[in-house]
């Protein structure tokens, strides 16, 4: 019988994986805000329509027939900016007027509990808001965060992000495979996430579940969307992977002149919290706190008179007045991504870092040849478990066609391109 993975199987622990994402558009209607609130209405009242029918019959009017009757499509709304905005009002005050009777203290309890409701008054609170005692349609500008914005009544995972010019509303899903030159290239872990999603937060996840099943690798190769300080103190230590893939570089002014005082020409002493600068002057202050993102840091300053006179000042700082300072991540962390950029101009890592890419061969064959781009199904669960269907799928093609000695395919190159090889 042949076995994929574990002992005697095409896969074990340890060696080389790979890792890469795609997006996955979801199984529901693009909408516009007017078609998001719209559709959120409808969607309760037939929900409602069908759990207390006397109840609601006795709080609309013939005019919500009209309006909320069938599914609101952009179709046939206002095409004028000022009577789509009174519209999107009208329905803001519709449903604001649902929400004060099924919260009142008469309405049963059980009709609070009902999903759609739920639904109902967080669409409300993300595109309206109350002033003045009047419900007012909220400006862009102050709309929320795009991971908290329910896109759909029917999919509420659904969310909306873009990547290199791509656009799309639903999920992501991260492919983990083997990479190893005598095996075939299996995958082992799929990750199904929302799109608002970093890739970066994905990389616990996938380890977590790579552990679980005894398939952890040695070397992880990833593109730099994966790879983070943290992320690769965090797998060494707790998982013993060793990310491999460009770190974060060094955005700094003085990083782009080979001749100015960058990052990594500071010695750091961490045992007595000082810092030396290229020109031999030390640090006075070292203070640990917290970034903008709530992440651990260490910020390093040096004296004012010192720096002021120093001769190498013109490539330390641009600052008239201020000192050189620092921030540095944690020891682990600074260490870990010191070493990485090191490393990663190193003709070695170039060298191994090629064979990451063949996994955006696994993701063009699951997205154009399986349908893995689109999601057949509503719901991050259920998206997932298309996605977990569509490896298997792949894999068995590929565990019989390295037992039937079929080679494998090589990077595609079209018909025109190889006329570059003859002329």
């Amino acid at each position: 019988m042949l076995t994929l993975f574990g002992e005697k199987g095409l896969v074990e622990s340890g060696g080389r994986q790979r890792t890469d994402a795609t997006h996955v558009v979801g199984a529901v209607r693009d909408l516009n805000r007017l078609e998001i609130v719209g559709e959120t209405l409808h969607a309760a009242l037939n929900v409602l329509a069908q759990v207390a029918p006397t109840w609601l019959s006795e709080r609309v009017d013939a005019g919500w027939f009209e309006r909320y009757g069938e599914r609101f499509s952009d179709y046939r709304l206002p095409k004028v900016d000022g009577e789509r905005q009174d519209l999107a009002e009208l329905v803001g005050r519709d449903g604001m007027h649902l929400l004060d009777a099924l919260y009142s203290p008469e309405a049963p309890d059980y009709l609070r509990a009902v999903p759609a409701v739920e639904v109902l008054r967080r669409v409300w609170i993300q595109h309206f808001y109350v002033e003045d005692g009047r419900l007012r349609w909220r400006e862009q500008k102050s709309f929320p965060p795009s991971a908290l914005v329910v896109y759909s009544p029917y999919d509420l995972d659904v969310r909306y992000s873009q990547k290199r010019g791509t656009e799309w509303r639903g999920y992501k899903v991260h492919l983990t495979e083997t990479c190893e030159p005598d095996r075939p290239n299996l995958i082992t872990h799929v990750a199904t996430t929302r799109a608002t999603d970093q890739d970066v937060t994905a990389l616990e996840g996938i380890h977590d579940g790579l552990e679980a099943k005894g398939l952890l690798p040695e070397r992880h190769l990833a593109d730099a969307a994966y790879i983070s300080a943290g992320e690769m103190v965090k797998s060494r230590e707790r998982f013993g992977v060793e990310m491999v893939g460009p770190a974060r570089p060094d955005t700094s002014w003085q990083a782009s002149d080979a001749d100015a005082f960058d990052m990594a020409r500071f010695e750091v002493d961490w045992e007595a919290e000082q810092v030396t600068c290229p020109a031999g002057q030390t640090s006075y202050k070292w203070s640990p706190g917290k970034g903008p993102s709530g992440k651990p840091t260490i910020q390093v300053n040096f004296r004012k008179p010192t720096c002021g006179a120093c001769a190498s000042r013109s490539l330390c700082t641009r600052s008239t007045h201020n000192p050189r300072s620092l921030t540095l991540h944690p020891r682990p962390e600074h260490e870990a991504l010191t070493a990485a950029r090191a490393r990663q101009k190193t003709t070695e890592f170039k060298d191994e870092y090629k064979a990451r890419s063949g996994v955006e061969g696994t993701i063009s064959e699951g997205a154009f040849a399986l349908g893995m781009r689109r999601a057949r199904y509503r719901g991050l669960a259920k998206t997932h478990l298309q996605h977990i269907a569509t490896a298997a799928a792949m894999n068995l093609k590929r565990a019989l066609a390295w037992l039937d000695g079929v080679p494998r395919s090589g990077t595609r190159v079209s018909h025109f391109a190889r006329l570059a090889v003859a002329v």
